[in-house]
């Protein structure tokens, strides 16, 4: 077979010095490539410019959070460029069409509110003075914070910052600044210059103080020069940006969130305790969280409003039932298939036998004392074991179902809903000890015994009153345990038919979750409010609707989920469905 060099042959003399140049060329540039694609990658990972540039890649970067000494305990972001978007405005829309008196119809009507009450109280407002050199970016930074016992803010020092997209537009602003707090305090700003930028600042201004500056496309506020001066080491130096909290976490919200919510350790141990003041006896249950920081969002999105969070726990806290809580998370839920299509409410779990041990890990050792002598003494007037007897047979899933009854004590006061909380046990006949001790407790404080009633072959228990009418029943049926506002209701529960699972609406609400979560919470908000509203004369449904009912009405479906990310971190979403979105897109 000839070949192209047998029909063109290399001239005598030149075999092979035509394609040495060439194979030299080709090798340098694949060389030159290489080198480049390498330093780019340096370049990219080591950051020696200080440009973010992995934040920026993957859309995580906040110019804001930058801006904020890496030792908040609280950081507060907004995104100001999705309040804007077209998924915020059909959330206001939607609320204002179905919501008599709503208070916004758009953003607009937002931001005209925010700009009266601006003008009012600060002398200038967000549209004029504000958003003409805003950028997308604001955030606020706490640190040193203390918190009441309301869990609300007692002290704290916080540094705000804004992105600035016009600069001229921002020096107008700083100027417009700068005359309303002399006019209103009758004193002159100091200035001092720092690293480059000067520093506004009067002490004791509204007995804070307050001092800002512009400083490399930023807009910083805070109650003293000092905290500007953090602010722009932080910006050269080590920033909240750059704290484990944001990046490992913000990587679990999603990019198109419109407020960002970042908490430290120190932060939600000092929320946690402030929740137990005023209850000594408890509170050491609110203490030593096992959380290293956590972190919330919430967004505009296609199918309405969103609301993320995710939580790393500290695995050196973590006792062997907390580690056991999280593998449960992981456990596909199926309990769904047992509940039947027509509920309207449901919220389930799993992890029921780990409860006693996880509340008593929180406590001090006279605490946990008290704890089990109470606990012996309820035990004592049950007739059996919380811990043994009960909750170590119910080592399955849990669930707590709503679905439309007229039967039963919700029922007799004209909500037509029955209520089933439903557990799993893997040994039915341990709840023996269980079942007589209510038995007993019944006829014992009421005075009456249950009545038997059979339900699926199987001996089920209903409780009544005279007065109050039926006002419970209880039993266990083959490999669950069951307690319903009524017979009947219970029977619905154990009817076959098709199941919650199976259910379309119910399907289309996690389909909007993020995959692999494990539904915790359904709500069918239109369904539920009809169950509600049908038993009710006008009168009182007229003051529902004014009170409750209308302000849910925008919301179709309620949707809840969580997963670990991770050996160690927690998320879940929270979703509210409001019709006319893009069902059945992911959210992230």
């Amino acid at each position: 077979m000839e070949t192209m060099d047998d029909i063109y042959p290399e001239p005598a003399g030149n075999a092979g010095r035509g394609r040495t140049p060439l194979i030299a060329t080709c090798t340098v540039l694949v060389l030159l490539s290489c080198c480049c694609a390498l330093g780019a990658g340096l370049i990219v990972t080591l950051d020696p410019f200080d440009w973010n540039l992995v934040a920026r890649l993957t859309g995580r970067y906040d110019a804001a959070a930058e801006a904020i000494p890496a030792e908040a305990d609280v950081y507060i972001g907004i995104d100001l460029l999705r309040l804007q978007s077209a998924d915020a405005e059909r959330v206001f829309q939607a609320f204002a069409e179905r919501v008599p008196g709503s208070e916004f119809s758009s953003t607009e009507d937002f931001l005209h509110d925010l700009d009266e009450e601006m003008e009012r109280d600060a002398g200038f407002n967000l549209t004029d003075d504000v958003l003409p050199w805003v950028g997308q970016h604001a955030g606020l930074g706490i640190m040193n914070l203390e918190l009441d016992e309301f869990g609300e803010i007692d002290t704290g020092e916080f540094i705000f910052a804004a992105a600035i997209r016009d600069r001229v537009a921002a020096e107008a602003f700083a100027v417009l600044f700068e005359d309303r707090i002399e006019t209103e305090s009758g004193e002159t700003l100091q200035a001092e210059e720092y690293e480059g930028s000067t520093i506004y600042s009067l002490p004791g201004y509204q007995g804070s103080g307050i001092a800002f500056a512009i400083h490399r496309g930023m807009f910083l506020l805070s109650p003293d020069a000092a905290g500007i001066r953090a602010s722009i080491d932080a910006r050269s130096g080590d920033s909240f940006m750059d704290t484990e909290n944001f990046s490992e976490l913000s990587g679990e919200l999603p990019r198109e969130a419109l407020l960002t919510v970042f908490a430290s350790q120190s932060a939600l141990e000092k929320l946690a305790g402030s929740l137990g003041q005023g209850i000594p006896s408890t509170s050491s249950l609110y203490s030593n969280v096992p959380f290293l920081n956590g972190a919330l969002s919430l967004s505009f999105v296609a199918e309405g409003i969103r609301v993320d969070y995710a939580v790393k726990f500290d695995p050196e806290s973590l006792s062997e039932p907390r580690r056991q809580q999280l593998d449960l998370i992981t456990s596909a839920t199926t309990i769904d298939a047992r509940l039947p299509e027509t509920t309207l409410l449901f919220v389930g779990g799993r992890g029921l036998p780990l409860a006693i041990e996880l509340a008593r890990e929180k406590m001090s050792a006279s605490e946990r004392g008290a704890f089990d002598e109470s606990l012996d003494a309820l035990e004592a007037e049950l007739g059996f074991s919380l811990a043994n007897d009960l909750l170590a047979n119910l080592d399955g899933e849990y669930a707590i179902a709503a679905l439309p009854s007229r039967d039963g004590m919700l029922a007799s006061r004209e909500i037509d809903l029955g209520i089933a909380v439903l557990f799993e046990t893997g040994n039915p006949a341990g709840l023996d000890p269980v079942l007589d001790g209510i038995e007993r407790l019944l006829e014992d404080e009421l005075g009456t015994a249950p009545d038997p009633v059979d339900l699926d072959g199987t001996a089920f228990f209903q409780v009544g009153d005279p007065f109050l009418g039926e006002l419970l029943a209880y039993g266990v049926v083959n490999d669950l345990f069951l307690i319903a506002t009524s017979a009947r209701t219970a029977a619905e529960v154990l009817r076959e038919g098709p199941s919650l699972a199976e259910n379309p609406e119910y399907q289309a609400a996690g389909q909007v979750l993020p995959d692999r979560m494990n539904r915790t919470l359904y709500v069918n908000v239109s369904g539920l409010l009809g169950a509600i509203r049908e038993g009710m004369s006008s009168s009182d449904r007229e003051s529902f609707d004014n009170e409750i009912g209308s302000a849910l009405s925008p919301i179709d479906i309620i949707a809840m989920g969580s997963r670990l990310a991770g050996p160690w971190t927690r998320v879940g979403t929270l979703i509210f469905l409001i019709p006319g979105g893009s069902e059945g897109d992911h959210a992230r």
